[in-house]
């Protein structure tokens, strides 16, 4: 039947896709503890990242697309690092 079609596609295009779930927290804040976090839809759908300074803190946070597009770790001038991966509380 056209008409079931229709009202089954036209309710496909409002399914939402779940976001990704991140770990975020840090330990240079008064020792945050990690927690399971739905990220936002302004940040990627498929990445977590975990940034690690120089001295050794870290932050746990959902990506922003600008940020991760590939998994693995980049370093900047300094001796930070930021680590990308892929799926659900993957930067634990």
């Amino acid at each position: 039947n056209m008409r079931f079609l229709f009202v089954f596609l036209f309710t496909r295009s409002f399914a939402s896709v779940s976001p990704i779930k991140c770990y975020i927290g840090n330990n240079f804040i008064f020792s945050e503890p990690k927690v399971e976090y739905d990220c936002p839809d302004e940040c990627s759908q498929e990445y977590c990242m975990k940034y690690v300074s120089k001295h050794n803190a870290v932050q746990l946070l959902c990506a922003h697309d600008e940020e991760c597009s590939t998994e693995g770790c980049t370093y900047d001038d300094e001796g930070n690092r930021l680590c990308c991966c892929k799926g659900d509380l993957c930067n634990n």
